[in-house]
């Protein structure tokens, strides 16, 4: 009687671990449901590379696909790992718009984008310098340029460096304004020179140009340049890159960053009636294309001049 009691209590122990397996694999168990990547946002790095940046979707721990395609072709597509949430994609062209998408197994995010001209380290100088103050944002070779604002080449000129000197109605607490050239006309010459502009939303922020993602075109901006400001007052504190987005004459966007002075930690550099800037630009070549830079909303900075001289 004892042996069969020990076989009963062996098949009743059996039967209660089949149960709790057939539990444990039970089709009808909910599934892990994995979410679609979000917030996908992107800079022009240069003009063969767009930098992108995502969020993975929730419970989403496997590779992603990240495709660019062109005019409804695919022209690369890579799997990434579920470390990865940031690439740069190269050896784009300039003037193209891609359309890129990020896909995991819970759905996919696109952006279109385009690619736009980087020069860096240039340097303005107010304009009682006497030395080179005007912005030219299509150079030679394509990349932004300085040229004087005294010259002739003032016609080719997008953006320049006023100082209080040369315009005493000026009343910046450092006694800089990055105007557009219209400034300088004189309707009783005739004078018609470029109308450049800054879009209302600027942005201080720590890494400049290549922290400046977005998923926001600027067709608006574009279609309307004149409805945004014509200068931008240089404070006299310390501040991140300040970085403009700008809209020519010529329908092409563009942004320039101000970079703060190494060791004063202020957006100008120098003293006297030798003040100068320094930019880093990026540059969409292509007019009418809305995709190289972003507005962004920020509190509390003193409202660029909106009015011409």
């Amino acid at each position: 009687m004892k042996k069969l009691t020990t076989v009963l209590s062996s098949l009743a122990l059996a039967a209660a671990g089949a149960f709790f397996f057939a539990s444990c694999t039970n089709p009808s168990s909910p599934a892990v449901t994995v979410g679609a990547p979000t917030n996908l946002e992107a800079l022009s790095k240069d003009a063969n590379t767009i930098s992108i940046k995502w969020t993975r979707g929730a419970n989403d721990t496997a590779a992603e696909s990240v495709s660019v395609a062109s005019n409804g072709t695919t022209t690369s597509t890579v799997q990434e790992p579920a470390t990865v949430t940031s690439l740069d994609l190269t050896t784009l062209s300039t003037g193209t718009v891609y359309t890129i998408t990020v896909t995991s197994s819970g759905g996919s995010v696109s952006i279109p984008w385009m690619t736009a001209v980087r020069t860096p380290g240039l340097r303005l100088y107010q304009f009682s310098s006497g030395q080179q103050s005007g912005l030219q944002l299509n150079g030679p070779g394509g990349h932004a340029a300085v040229v004087s604002a005294a010259s002739a080449n003032i016609s080719t000129m997008d953006f320049y460096l006023e100082d209080v000197e040369h315009d005493n109605t000026d009343t910046t607490s450092s006694g800089l304004s990055f105007e557009g050239p219209q400034f300088l006309n004189d309707p009783s010459k005739g004078e018609t020179w470029r109308n450049s502009y800054f879009q209302d939303d600027q942005l201080y922020v720590h890494g400049g140009l290549d922290s400046t993602y977005s998923a926001t075109d600027f067709s608006t901006f574009l279609a309307n340049p004149s409805a945004g400001h014509n200068s931008y007052d240089i404070p006299d504190v310390q501040e991140n890159d300040r970085v403009l987005t700008v809209a020519t004459q010529d329908g092409n966007v563009a942004r320039i960053d101000i970079v703060p002075d190494a060791t004063t930690g202020k957006l100008y550099s120098g003293s006297g009636t030798n003040k100068y800037i320094t930019v880093n630009v990026s540059y969409q070549p292509i007019a009418g294309k809305p995709y190289a830079a972003r507005p962004h909303p920020f509190q509390g900075v003193r409202e660029p001049r909106n009015s011409v001289k």
